[in-house]
């Protein structure tokens, strides 16, 4: 059986689950003989903690995967069991998958109040798994007191050589901290992290302790950070901390505040970067570079300081800019600026969305202003070499364009749309 999305098959924590086979095997006794003498219908197993609104066991179901790998979901919906039966119900799920935990190939346990980790940890003690992929979202960080006395707690590690992707999220964290501090934790293989504080956070997380603990995973690629905070004791000590991931390729931070940010963007090695995302992060008063030649996309990112240096060292081509007026109107002033090419000297894909007070003739002056008719060709770049603006795509909560903007933009630009516009169907005149 393949599954085409298999995470998304069924309405997440919202009404009856209708996913094949589940659905058909409760038709009637024949059909679920049927259904379950064919383990690969089963390879992808769901189980809901809400046992009144779900059919059949965690049990049965990995019974019927017969000898297959198989992918596992534990999940809760929205109206079930009370959030204090919601632990013992987990614990008890994983001590059912124990035995066949060698043949499962990933995990994804979705329990708002209980964070999942610690009792997957404490149910495989010293078992190596065969896991790529670990997901423990937790809705609520349910960590009590002080996180550094917590981290003192001798925790065992977690032995996954082939875990590839791991997020999570409340309490979490300060596990996964915990086990990377461990000589015997194996996570070597690991190039995928996402890592959230959950809601209801209860304190700020040391910042050193955070980050020497990603220090230790030499091998990501992506790395994804939201609604964190860290504190910090030694600012001097916290700064001199080098993450070196040269492997990283795609860093997303959102939901920051300066402090935070400022910690891990200067911390980060971003040479190797080829895209990076900052949503709802707070830049402060920060006004040195930080970016380098990646892809870049920000969205609502209204707390900035001088955003001409922050963009002073940026190489990048393509720039996507979401629910951000502030950033728009300055970026528009910038790119214009003589001698062209002094700011954002190689943009040449610029996508804007949801901005309604888009200056539309600011943008157009500076539209004007790069893409000269005199622009040289660049046979490398089969197209008119720097500082030429090729692709403008504006769209969501825009103004709308007159015909002659219309048509004006579409002269002087090889790539254009416009949210709401038709095009004018004019040639691309520019070169000519």
């Amino acid at each position: 059986m393949v599954h085409d999305d298999k995470w998304n098959i069924y309405a997440r924590r919202n009404g009856p689950v209708n996913r094949f086979p589940d659905a058909c095997a409760r038709v009637c006794k024949y059909w679920m003989q049927v259904l379950s003498s064919f383990p690969p219908f089963w390879s992808y197993i769901l189980f809901v903690l809400d046992e009144e609104q779900y059919y059949f066991s965690l049990a049965d179901q990995l019974q019927w995967s017969g000898n297959l790998r198989f992918d596992l979901r534990i999940e809760r919906r929205t109206h079930g069991i009370h959030h204090d039966l919601e632990a013992p119900r987990i614990d008890e799920a994983i001590r059912t998958l124990l035995p066949h935990i060698s043949r499962c190939q990933s995990i994804w346990i979705d329990a708002p109040y209980t964070s999942s980790l610690l009792p997957l940890i404490r149910s495989l003690p010293g078992l190596k798994s065969d896991l790529e992929t670990l997901i423990l979202d937790c809705d609520f960080n349910d960590v009590g007191g002080s996180p550094v006395g917590m981290l003192a707690t001798p925790c065992a590690p977690l032995l996954c050589p082939s875990l590839s992707t791991l997020r999570l999220s409340g309490h979490g964290l300060l596990s996964l901290c915990r086990n990377i501090e461990n000589p015997r934790c194996d996570l070597q293989k690991l190039t995928e992290l996402t890592l959230s504080s959950g809601d209801g956070i209860c304190c700020p997380f040391p910042a050193d302790i955070f980050l020497n603990a990603l220090r230790q995973i030499s091998q990501l690629e992506t790395l994804e950070i939201s609604n964190l905070e860290l504190s910090c004791e030694d600012e001097d000590a916290v700064c001199e901390i080098m993450l070196d991931l040269h492997h990283l390729r795609r860093l997303t931070l959102s939901d920051l505040d300066t402090e935070t940010f400022r910690y891990i963007i200067f911390s980060v090695y971003p040479r190797y970067v080829e895209e990076m995302s900052f949503t709802r992060c707070s830049w402060g008063d920060i006004d040195a570079p930080f970016l380098n030649s990646c892809d870049v996309y920000l969205e609502d990112i209204t707390d900035f300081c001088d955003l001409d240096y922050v963009l002073e060292s940026w190489r990048g081509i393509s720039m996507k800019i979401k629910n951000c007026p502030g950033i728009v109107e300055e970026l528009c002033k910038l790119i214009r600026k003589i001698p062209l090419g002094g700011s954002c000297p190689n943009l040449r894909f610029l996508d804007i969305v949801d901005c309604p007070t888009l200056p539309i003739d600011s943008l157009r002056e500076s539209i004007h202003v790069r893409n000269s008719d005199d622009t040289p060709w660049d046979p490398s770049l089969d197209g008119p070499a720097s500082p030429f603006i090729q692709s403008l795509d504006v769209h969501g909560d825009v103004p709308f364009l007159s015909p002659e903007e219309l048509a004006w933009f579409e002269s002087k630009t090889m790539c254009f749309s416009w949210e709401g516009c038709q095009p004018a169907s004019v040639s691309f005149d520019v070169l000519s």
